[in-house]
């Protein structure tokens, strides 16, 4: 993300977009909200990857 900063802004503007800014940054979910998610639709992790890995069978 990047934001705009025209020369003729003065401070109070530029601290008020990079408020907005760290705002924004904060609400974006990482991969930790992610975690666990799929359990139970794949079984073992390690069978799965077992089973999709197997190219001599």
């Amino acid at each position: 993300m990047h934001i705009h900063l025209d020369k003729n802004l003065n401070t109070e503007q530029i601290k008020e977009k990079l408020e907005a800014l760290l705002k924004e940054r904060r609400t974006h979910a990482s991969m930790a909200d992610f975690a666990g998610k799929l359990k139970g639709v794949y079984g073992d992790g390690l069978a799965y990857q077992k089973k999709i890995r197997n190219e001599w069978d």
